[in-house]
Protein backbone atom coordinates (compact mmCIF):
# COMPACT_ATOMS: atom_id res chain seq x y z
CA UNK A 1 0.00 0.00 0.00
CA UNK A 2 1.01 3.33 -1.03
CA UNK A 3 1.26 5.85 2.21
CA UNK A 4 2.94 9.13 0.15
CA UNK A 5 4.43 10.03 -2.67
CA UNK A 6 6.46 13.25 -4.37
CA UNK A 7 6.16 13.66 -7.63
CA UNK A 8 9.13 16.42 -9.29
CA UNK A 9 9.85 16.96 -12.65
CA UNK A 10 13.23 17.80 -14.00
CA UNK A 11 14.69 18.30 -17.46
CA UNK A 12 18.05 16.91 -19.44
CA UNK A 13 19.00 16.71 -22.76
CA UNK A 14 16.39 14.48 -24.00
CA UNK A 15 13.36 16.93 -22.82
CA UNK A 16 11.28 17.13 -19.73
CA UNK A 17 10.19 14.24 -17.83
CA UNK A 18 8.65 13.08 -14.87
CA UNK A 19 10.02 11.46 -11.79
CA UNK A 20 8.00 9.85 -8.85
CA UNK A 21 9.39 8.72 -5.04
CA UNK A 22 6.96 6.65 -2.84
CA UNK A 23 7.26 4.91 0.85
CA UNK A 24 5.28 1.80 0.27
CA UNK A 25 5.68 0.74 3.97
CA UNK A 26 7.73 -2.00 6.27
CA UNK A 27 8.51 -5.51 4.65
CA UNK A 28 7.74 -7.84 7.06
CA UNK A 29 10.11 -10.56 6.11
CA UNK A 30 13.45 -8.25 6.53
CA UNK A 31 11.69 -5.52 9.45
CA UNK A 32 13.09 -2.89 6.42
CA UNK A 33 11.33 0.21 5.19
CA UNK A 34 10.43 -0.40 1.41
CA UNK A 35 10.46 2.98 -1.08
CA UNK A 36 10.37 3.31 -4.57
CA UNK A 37 12.48 5.72 -6.89
CA UNK A 38 11.46 5.63 -10.42
CA UNK A 39 12.20 8.41 -13.07
CA UNK A 40 11.59 8.81 -17.24
CA UNK A 41 7.76 8.96 -16.87
CA UNK A 42 6.68 11.41 -20.05
CA UNK A 43 3.88 12.61 -18.02
CA UNK A 44 2.63 12.91 -14.49
CA UNK A 45 -0.49 10.97 -14.89
CA UNK A 46 1.80 7.63 -15.91
CA UNK A 47 4.22 7.92 -12.94
CA UNK A 48 0.67 8.10 -11.09
CA UNK A 49 -0.51 4.93 -12.49
CA UNK A 50 2.25 2.69 -11.70
CA UNK A 51 1.74 3.76 -7.94
CA UNK A 52 -2.10 2.79 -8.40
CA UNK A 53 -0.45 -0.79 -9.72
CA UNK A 54 1.66 -1.45 -7.00
CA UNK A 55 -0.88 0.01 -4.29
CA UNK A 56 -3.64 -2.35 -5.19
Amino acid sequence: MLDMATYERYANSRGEFWSVRGYLGIEEATGKQKTLNKRGFKTKKRSTRLLQALSA
